[in-house]
């Protein structure tokens, strides 16, 4: 506890003892495991107690004190005890040090079943993610260069996040399981034709005969959508779980939309309800961000010459660019998270095992599905913070960037 307050001459000291008291924590746990599994039955479990979860709490606000104290001066002061930390971390787990935990032997007899269930959690939070961020950031756009529009865009995002997802998945069961059952792969593709009025309209001065035009041609879309959503996440489960993918039923325009994994419960419903959750802060801070873009910015790049759309790509778009990143990383971790339920609509993912634990009272089950869900919400957290850095442009990056309200 004391590192947090550290004066600055003492940052090298604070990542020592931060790295000491690290390997020292999982070194204690793995040995004392190993001295009570000693003679022990192959059902016995050790599981981790409340000392090893206070002493977690007291290493990381050892890093922390750390992490700030290297803001103020040299910050290899952390960056190179941590990555030494990890490295030697690394090299504990792997020399079998935690293998008489609880938890380690859970995910011994779980392996395959793991395995699975991680890989339809990946392959469900990426996809909602992506098109999350294709449907969000283009109507955000449209968004902020109609103020019609956003006046009912943001409250009705916003008015999504509010429906429990529990009920979202009931709504969408009944409506799925007919659409998989009565629409084949064919009719799905003609009703394509209802583009038609979009693309006739496209350079039309009349803004009420473009939305007719957009509202006959919603309800295609969003089937289309949410066929290739599922599509993808199938595609994606199979190469995180290392299997081939199941292409069966892609080949036949007759087979029915049930073939291609549109049904009322699976992959279909959790998709469309973790992309609907996405869409609030990908649309609230691509606007924001577009709109606090500095009216001096956009009125030099008009007195240069610049097109309206030459505007919005060469000069908001970049201003913007840290709030829109921060937007998809807020819906990241969110999606990440509300996947954990996905396996209530036999969807999968890593919820199966924390309703395993607790169905059978273990709480190494629990843990085996906890714990990986935060780890992945903390790297996806901390990988677009840093493609958020890389992509930001350079005199942007020590300030000057507009911020989200």
């Amino acid at each position: 506890m004391l590192v947090a307050v550290f004066p600055q001459r003492l940052a090298r000291a604070a990542g020592l003892t931060a790295a000491a008291a690290s390997l020292l924590v999982l070194w204690a746990a793995g040995s004392g495991a190993a001295g009570l599994m000693h003679e022990q039955t192959a059902s016995a479990r050790v599981a981790l107690g409340a000392g090893f979860w206070l002493s977690l709490v007291a290493v990381y606000v050892a890093w922390f004190g750390t992490f700030q104290l290297s803001r103020k001066g040299n910050r290899r002061w952390a960056l190179i005890p941590a990555v030494l930390t990890a490295g030697a971390a690394a090299l504990l787990v792997g020399s079998g040090l935690l293998t008489d935990l609880g938890l380690a032997r859970e995910l011994s007899s779980q392996g395959a079943d793991f395995q699975a269930e991680l890989g339809r959690h990946l392959g469900l939070s990426l996809t909602s993610l992506l098109v999350g961020t294709g449907i969000g950031v283009p109507l955000a756009v449209a968004a902020h260069r109609n103020p019609g529009l956003a006046r009912w865009l943001l409250p009705g995002t916003a008015f999504l996040q509010t429906v429990p997802s529990l009920a979202l998945f009931g709504l969408l069961l009944p409506l799925l399981a007919r659409t998989g059952q009565d629409v084949t792969v064919g009719s799905a593709l003609l009703s394509g034709i209802a583009l038609l009025p979009v693309v006739l309209t496209w350079r039309s001065s009349r803004t009420w005969l473009k939305g007719f035009a957009w509202l006959l041609a919603i309800i295609p879309l969003l089937l289309w959508l949410t066929v290739l959503a599922t599509v993808i996440a199938g595609s994606l489960t199979a190469v995180f779980a290392g299997t081939n993918p199941d292409m069966a039923g892609l080949g036949g325009l007759t087979a029915p939309l049930a073939e291609l994994g549109v049904r009322g419960i699976g992959m279909a419903p959790a998709l469309i309800a973790l992309t609907l959750y996405s869409l609030l802060p990908v649309v609230r801070n691509t606007f924001e961000g577009l709109e606090g873009v500095p009216a001096a910015a956009v009125d030099a790049g008009r007195g240069m010459g610049m097109s309206q759309r030459q505007v919005l790509f060469r000069v908001k778009a970049p201003l913007a660019l840290p709030v829109v990143l921060d937007g998809i990383r807020a819906a990241a971790v969110l999606i990440i998270g509300i996947t954990t339920i996905s396996f209530l609509i036999g969807a999968g993912g890593l919820g199966v095992f924390i309703q395993r634990g607790i169905d059978q009272v273990v709480p190494d089950l629990v843990l085996l599905g906890a714990l990986p869900v935060i780890g992945l919400a903390l790297l996806a957290d901390g990988l677009l913070r840093v493609a958020g850095r890389l992509l930001t442009p350079k005199p942007l990056r020590n300030g000057g960037a507009p911020h989200a309200t």
